[in-house]
C-alpha cells in the first residue's frame, strides 16, 4: 500500500460508524459485563471522595436538565456532563481497567460517553455495547499507535487519547434511533437538512455507497442535502475524501463527487 493510500483515521472512524451490534462475539459481550462491574465498582468509589463534590458543583453551576443520568443519582442531565460527572468519578479513584500497552484507563471514557448518549437518544442496550467496543478500540489503537514515546514526552494519555475514545462512544449504532427521531421531527412539519456530507473521493474510486445510502433516506423522507466541499482541494494522484469537484468547471471528483452529481442532476 503507498503511503498516501493508507487512511488509519478514516478507516478507524469507519470502524466505529459501521459497527453492527449483532456482529460482536459471546465472548466479547461476556468480557463486557465485567468491565461494566468494574466501572460500577470504581464509580461507586470515586463518587464518594472529595474531589466528586468539586465535579457535582461544577455540573450544578453549567449543567442543564436532560435525559441522562449521573451514576448514583436521580438527576438527569444533559449527555455531556452525565459524562463528564461520571469520567469524574471513574477517574477518582486510580483503580478502573488498565491496557498497558496503550498506558491509559479506557473504560471510564467508553462506558460514561456510551451510557450518556444510549439514554439521551433511547438506544437499545445491544446498540450501547457496541458503542463501548467503538470507545474501547478507539482509545486503546490510538494509545498503541503512540506509545511509549507520548508517555516518556510527558503526556498522561488517559486524558489526551480517551476524548476520542468519548467521541467514538457517543456516534456509532444509534443511526436507526436517530433516523426515527429524525422522522418524528419531520412528522411535525419541521424541516431537515443533512448538511457537510462526505466521503471518498480518490482517483478510481468506483462509487460512494455511504452517499447512495443518505441520499435515498433523505429522497424517502423529503430532506434536503448539502454536499462537502465545493472547493477545489483535490490533486490527481493523491488521496481525497469530501472534495466534490477536480476544477473549477465543475468536473465530479470519482467516488463521492460523482455519486454526488448524478443525485443532483436528478433534482433539477
Amino acid at each position: 500500500m503507498k503511503r498516501e493510500e493508507h487512511q488509519p483515521t478514516r478507516a478507524l472512524a469507519e470502524f466505529t460508524a459501521t459497527l453492527d451490534p449483532r456482529s460482536l462475539p459471546d465472548d466479547v459481550r461476556r468480557k463486557l459485563g465485567f468491565l461494566l462491574l468494574d466501572f460500577l465498582r470504581v464509580t461507586s468509589f470515586g463518587a464518594r471522595l472529595p474531589w466528586s463534590d468539586w465535579a457535582r458543583n461544577y455540573v450544578a453551576t453549567v449543567g442543564r436538565a436532560g435525559s441522562s443520568h449521573a451514576l448514583f443519582s436521580t438527576e438527569a442531565l444533559n449527555p455531556q456532563h452525565a459524562t463528564f460527572l461520571n469520567v469524574s468519578f471513574g477517574s477518582s479513584y486510580d483503580a478502573d481497567d488498565t491496557h498497558v500497552g496503550a498506558m491509559l484507563h479506557p473504560g471510564v471514557a467508553a462506558w460514561s460517553a456510551a451510557l450518556a448518549t444510549a439514554e439521551h437518544v433511547g438506544a437499545s442496550g445491544s446498540e450501547m455495547l457496541a458503542a463501548v467496543v467503538a470507545g474501547y478500540e478507539t482509545i486503546i489503537r490510538i494509545g498503541l499507535a503512540m506509545q511509549p514515546g507520548h508517555f516518556r514526552r510527558g503526556f498522561q494519555s488517559t486524558g489526551t487519547c480517551d476524548v476520542f475514545g468519548t467521541a467514538a462512544a457517543a456516534q456509532p449504532n444509534f443511526a436507526p434511533t436517530i433516523f426515527t427521531q429524525a422522522q418524528g421531527i419531520l412528522d411535525g412539519g419541521i424541516p431537515i437538512i443533512i448538511t457537510e456530507l462526505g466521503d471518498q473521493c480518490s482517483d478510481g474510486t468506483p462509487n460512494s455507497p455511504e452517499t447512495t445510502n443518505m441520499v435515498t433516506w433523505a429522497d424517502a423522507h423529503n430532506v434536503s442535502v448539502l454536499g462537502w466541499t465545493w472547493d477545489t482541494w483535490y490533486s490527481p494522484g493523491a488521496a481525497c475524501s469530501d472534495v466534490l469537484i477536480k476544477d473549477a468547471a465543475g468536473t465530479p471528483t470519482d467516488g463521492y463527487g460523482k455519486v454526488f452529481h448524478d443525485w443532483m442532476v436528478n433534482h433539477p
